[in-house]
């Protein structure tokens, strides 16, 4: 199967389940960090894979130049994506596939979030995100303090693909 096969068909899975993303509509910017060795296979040959993502997501999607990455990051490259909530939230998904198949494993995400954005999503006394790991089963860890290379703090969140997004 080739890879635009497949994103369609991910694609299709996701909107099978009826995921929500709460205020759909809103723009969003997220930015998850994704080791340098998935992303020539997420940008495909000529770009054809990332315009793939872009096209069935339509979300914006970039990455930092390998210059810009920061050997502080791990040997990662910080994936920009913009759009609404719905559209960003497909694009993650979609490029989150790709790296599990790569990996053949569970599927691992590392999120930068600002400072704004760590209140709304840990919640008072972290009702939040003890919601998130009840509901999903997925494991999450938002670092204390934020990453001076990142700017912002990173949050791993770790289970099956679904799960993760």
């Amino acid at each position: 199967m080739d890879v635009k096969a497949a994103l369609n068909e991910l694609a299709q899975e996701f909107e099978g389940r009826g995921l929500q993303t709460g205020t759909a509509e809103k723009e969003v910017s997220l930015v998850f960090l994704v080791k340098s060795q998935h992303v020539g296979m997420i940008l495909g040959r000529g770009g054809q894979n990332i315009q793939e993502i872009k096209t069935i997501s339509g979300a914006n999607v970039s990455f930092d130049k390998p210059k810009e990455a920061s050997d502080t990051m791990m040997g990662e490259r910080k994936a920009h994506i913009q759009g609404t909530a719905q559209t960003a939230t497909l694009a993650c998904f979609l490029i989150g596939s790709l790296v599990q198949q790569a990996e053949g494993g569970p599927a691992q995400v590392n999120v930068v979030l600002t400072s704004q954005a760590c209140g709304p999503i840990v919640g008072k006394g972290g009702s939040h995100l003890k919601e998130l790991r009840a509901t999903t089963s997925a494991k999450c860890h938002l670092e204390p303090q934020p990453h001076p290379a990142l700017g912002g703090r990173l949050c791993n969140i770790a289970g099956e693909t679904m799960h993760t997004v």
